[in-house]
């Protein structure tokens, strides 16, 4: 596998930058060209959402399968609070047509990570690595019960961002895999303060199953491209 780029730089192959913005962007890693997307790549904290978007586009449309017109799948995880949300908006806006799959939409309440992880691999990514339309089955949380079904056209990119989405079986073997990690104390912050109050009572239940979810997936040792200021990567 490609080295370790760190948060704070450190050995890095080819150029960096993304889309004509100009700034400190994260650079890919030299990697094997059998794997052409097994490098692993950091980014630190202070780095805009809109700008790890960028890079992570240019990213995307190298992948051989883009080249050939495949349309792309981006699975984003991590931890709650870490910016999954932030950086999945900043790629939709870059990925003209693309289609965006919240689990937050899926998870069947709060007891529901594992079911809504499951959902989404059987009936979204597992028809889609077979070139067929998926679909997911909207959680009204108003009213605690499951809503609407929504259809996925294969021929649309597919931006899937939520705790749990590395974990989902099935996935497209081109997929793009991104996890995020943030400081445990800074990401709590941020997750509280997002929902308004609404995150308060549940906060330590939704990290239990989180943290029993990622102690028997792994998920980060899954992923294609790592952004975090503190994560350490062994391979």
């Amino acid at each position: 596998m490609g080295p370790l780029v760190t948060a704070g730089g450190g050995r890095s192959g080819g150029g960096g930058g993304g889309a004509g913005d100009h700034g400190r962007v994260p650079r890919r890693v030299d990697r094997p060209r059998h794997l052409p997307l097994r490098g692993i790549v950091t980014t630190p904290g202070e780095e805009s959402a809109r700008r790890r978007a960028l890079w992570l586009v240019d990213l995307v449309r190298e992948t051989p399968v883009t080249r050939r017109s495949t349309p792309p799948t981006v699975l984003i995880d991590g931890p709650s609070g870490a910016g999954k949300s932030g950086l999945a908006l900043a790629l939709h806006r870059l990925l003209p047509g693309a289609e965006l799959v919240r689990l937050d939409d899926v998870y069947p309440g709060w007891s529901g990570l594992s079911a809504g992880v499951g959902a989404i691999g059987r009936d979204l990514l597992r028809p889609r690595a077979a070139g067929a339309a998926g679909r997911w089955r909207r959680w009204d949380w108003a009213a605690s019960a499951p809503a609407g079904l929504v259809t996925v056209r294969p021929d649309r990119a597919l931006i899937v961002e939520g705790c749990g989405t590395l974990s989902a079986d099935g996935a497209p073997p081109h997929a793009v895999r991104v996890w995020l990690d943030a400081d445990d104390a800074v990401r709590r912050e941020r997750a509280l303060r997002r929902d308004a109050g609404a995150f308060d009572a549940h906060w330590d239940m939704w990290d239990e199953q989180w943290s029993l979810l990622r102690r028997s997936r792994r998920p980060e040792l899954t992923a294609t491209v790592v952004m975090g200021e503190r994560l350490r990567v062994l391979r």
